[in-house]
């Protein structure tokens, strides 16, 4: 009996060490399942986070966009607007440039005349300053003996100081009659 129980005592000992060990074993798995379960929800906690984060980001994404396409759409306002002010200077400036070209074309249609009319009068008084020397010079062709007159010499040019007394007086009658 001492045997029995001594070996019962070894099987209940037995029992218990592999009891004890498969508690140990069980603890060990629960703690590592304990583990895992918080880990995936951190995991859990971190992916709503990033979400959150995610949607957060997307907002002011969007945001950023909105502001975006809002100034695109005033640039495109401003575009069209400065487009029209150019079309607007393009006519003004080419009306301008119409009127300046009549303007200038009036003025040298006018200034046109009065060149042809001083030319007339140019070519009149030519005529007269003409017809007056030939007058004067049918009147100078007397003879004038050589004791009136006086030479002196000049460089390489002898010079009648009477003749040129004469010319002189008949360029000072034209000049005064021209006047």
């Amino acid at each position: 009996e001492e045997e029995l129980s001594r070996k019962y005592e070894i099987k209940v000992r037995n029992l218990k060490e592999l009891h004890e060990e498969e508690m140990k074993n069980l603890k060990k798995e629960i703690q590592i399942l304990n583990e895992k379960l918080v880990h995936e929800k951190q995991v859990k906690v971190n992916q709503n986070e990033d979400q959150s984060n995610l949607k957060k980001e997307m907002s002011l994404l969007q945001s950023q966009i909105d502001k975006r396409d809002k100034e695109i759409a005033e640039l495109k306002s401003k575009v069209m607007y400065l487009e029209s002010e150019k079309n607007g200077l393009s006519e003004y400036s080419k009306t301008l440039e119409a009127d300046w070209r009549n303007r200038f074309m009036n003025e040298k249609e006018k200034f046109d005349d009065e060149v042809v009319k001083a030319n007339q009068n140019l070519a009149g008084v030519k005529m007269s300053y003409e017809r007056e020397i030939e007058k004067i010079e049918k009147k100078n062709l007397e003879s004038v003996s050589y004791t009136h007159l006086r030479a002196h010499e000049t460089g390489r040019n002898l010079v009648c100081r009477l003749l040129l007394e004469k010319k002189n007086t008949v360029h000072t009658r034209v000049l005064k009659w021209i006047k």
